[in-house]
């Protein structure tokens, strides 16, 4: 399997583990974002990551060297009367910034010894480019506004 192939298969794991963290189980994450000010301190939040087994996890940022990859954003607050599908395209939006930027990392890791150096770093930047927007997966276009409970999940296409 080439590196190209390798880099993007890595990138479509942690993508599909970010949509089932934003569609099946977007009501855990946004419990944990409630918490944001109340009991979690604003400066503790927590990220978003999508692992490379197609699974997701919350957890602190990780990587405290300049070499290592890109973190995510951490979550932002989920408020009473905030919209579901605005909150969720937040977090979408920055989840995919982050898998961009991390597809931008590993193409780094091809070196300049090898002979398509810069055409295997702009072909899986152009499949990365074709894939589906998170965006586009984890949301639809009804807006609803979560203010308790009965509607958990409302807007949120699996």
């Amino acid at each position: 399997m080439g590196k190209v192939h390798a880099a993007f298969q890595e990138f479509q794991h942690r993508r599909d583990g970010l949509i089932k963290a934003l569609t099946a189980n977007l009501d855990t994450i946004i419990e944990e974002a409630k918490k944001i000010g109340k009991e979690t301190p604003y400066d503790q939040r927590k990220c978003l990551w999508g692992l490379e087994d197609k699974s997701w996890e919350l957890r602190h940022a990780a990587y405290p060297c300049s070499e290592a990859p890109p973190q995510p954003e951490p979550l932002p607050p989920f408020e009473e009367g905030m919209s579901l599908i605005q909150w969720t395209r937040i977090v979408a939006d920055f989840s995919y910034a982050w898998l961009a930027t991390f597809s931008a990392y590993l193409s780094s890791s091809f070196t300049l010894e090898e002979s398509c150096w810069r055409m295997d770093g702009k072909q899986l930047m152009v499949l990365v480019a074709d894939a589906t927007v998170l965006l586009k997966k984890t949301t639809s276009r009804r807006h609803t506004t979560v203010s308790g409970a009965g509607q958990r999940g409302a807007g949120v296409v699996a």
